[in-house]
């Protein structure tokens, strides 16, 4: 079939629609010779399709261009969601990290790095937390003795323990060791009739879960007038390098 004015709705046909255009409708414009008008007297016969009219959308009907401004719009709806959802990814981020205690861009200034090698401080007196922190040992007195048994020189170091675990603790098992330039000091040695009250090896005095006790702990003094190092008696649950050497000048 041959269309001698264009294919309807096609180029040519007078529609300014184009081939499958919606959204409207097409009103033939009076005295154009749209169809109908090649009735009689028309001086000829206008067939489907032909000129004569114009096309008129219907308002809310989606018309020519109506698809294009949707498109545009969820565009922009779109855009606007995507920032709103990247703000509150951010913030939340944020607010995490600070709550971690690290400012962003910078490095944790709340946490404490545990130390990695031995250390060695001095102080005017000697403590230590063993057990997990529930085990207190702290010298109150670190001063010179009377020689002991055996002619040498001692030092005599007063401690108090306290023993917040559930399970007695005996008290010797928590004596620290004292050295002197790198040389382990032994434990003196008291004759009955000097009646010094130091824990020994075969001493039994234990510290009860709550209680807090003092006790003495003799030293031989081999450097006498120098200062001695107290090195803590450690548990296998403990982590050596949180208990530094500490260095003090006995009195």
């Amino acid at each position: 079939m041959s269309y001698p004015y264009g294919r309807p709705g096609g180029p040519g046909s007078g529609d300014p629609r184009g081939v499958g255009a919606s959204g409207g409708q097409w009103v033939p414009v009076p005295g154009s010779g749209g169809p109908g008008s090649g009735g009689p007297g028309s001086g000829g016969q206008r067939g489907v399709g032909a000129s004569g009219g114009q096309w008129v959308p219907v308002p809310g009907s989606g018309g020519p261009g109506s698809g294009g401004r949707r498109s545009s719009a969820g565009v922009v709806v779109g855009c606007v969601v995507g920032l709103v959802v990247a703000a509150l990814v951010v913030g939340v981020a944020f607010l995490v990290v600070r709550s971690r205690g690290v400012e962003p861009g910078g490095s944790n200034t709340t946490a404490t790095a545990r130390p990695t090698e031995e250390q060695t401080i001095t102080s005017d007196h000697y403590w230590a937390d063993v057990l997990g922190g529930e085990f207190h040992i702290e010298s109150t007195s670190v001063v010179q003795g009377p020689t002991d048994q055996d002619g040498a020189a001692t030092l005599l170091v007063t401690l108090t323990m306290t023993n917040n675990t559930n399970k007695p603790e005996y008290a010797f098992d928590h004596i620290p060791t004292l050295t002197q330039n790198g040389v382990i000091l032994d434990l003196a040695n008291f004759s009955a009739d000097q009646n010094m009250k130091v824990l020994t090896g075969d001493d039994v005095t234990t510290v009860e879960p709550g209680e807090t006790i003092t006790v003495l702990a003799a030293y031989k003094y081999i450097y006498v007038g120098e200062p001695v190092t107290f090195v803590t008696a450690l548990e296998p649950e403990d982590n050596r390098y949180d208990f530094p050497e500490i260095v003090v000048q006995p009195s």
